[in-house]
């Protein structure tokens, strides 16, 4: 028998279910006062402003490659530019919870790559689409308030509902 290293992760909602796949698959949510790292191409700076103001929230503190900076900081989200480099000493240091890499990144295509890499080395969390990225935002939202229920339990309740 082979192992091709799925999860799956149940609850009572996508987010919950979400959120504990996440876990399960190695990658840990980030913990509150951690630092996110952005890196976001060609996505509405709408969008970039929404998700900002969703991070802090929740909270986590924000740092973000110049462009997404940029765009940040004209909407007065507070937000660290930090390049690469710094983005691998923090990661050695444990001080990054989540890196989202969005958008087409031909002219970035390095940047984007090397920040998947790093995060898949040092097992941080991270999203490759905006709707991974939503759905970490909302599993972070519940705060770890996840049911333990078993696979039996659930087909109980499946059975008699």
């Amino acid at each position: 028998m082979k192992s091709t290293g799925e999860v799956m992760g149940l609850g009572k909602s996508f987010a919950e279910a979400y959120g504990k796949a996440q876990i399960a698959s190695g990658y840990p949510l980030p913990k509150e006062g951690s630092c996110a790292v952005l890196s976001l191409h060609q996505i509405s700076p709408d969008w970039i402003v929404n998700f900002g103001i969703d991070l802090l929230a929740i909270p986590l503190q924000i740092c973000a490659l110049p462009a997404t900076a940029a765009i940040l900081t004209h909407h007065d989200i507070p937000c660290q530019i930090i390049d690469s480099k710094e983005v691998l000493k923090r990661a050695e240091k444990g001080e990054i919870g989540l890196i989202i890499t969005l958008g087409k990144e031909e002219a970035n295509f390095t940047e984007g790559y090397a920040l998947r890499y790093l995060a898949i080395r040092h097992h941080i969390c991270h999203a490759t689409t905006a709707s991974a990225a939503c759905s970490i935002i909302q599993s972070l939202q519940l705060k770890g308030n996840y049911s333990l229920d078993s696979l039996n339990q659930l087909i109980v309740q499946e059975v008699l509902f």
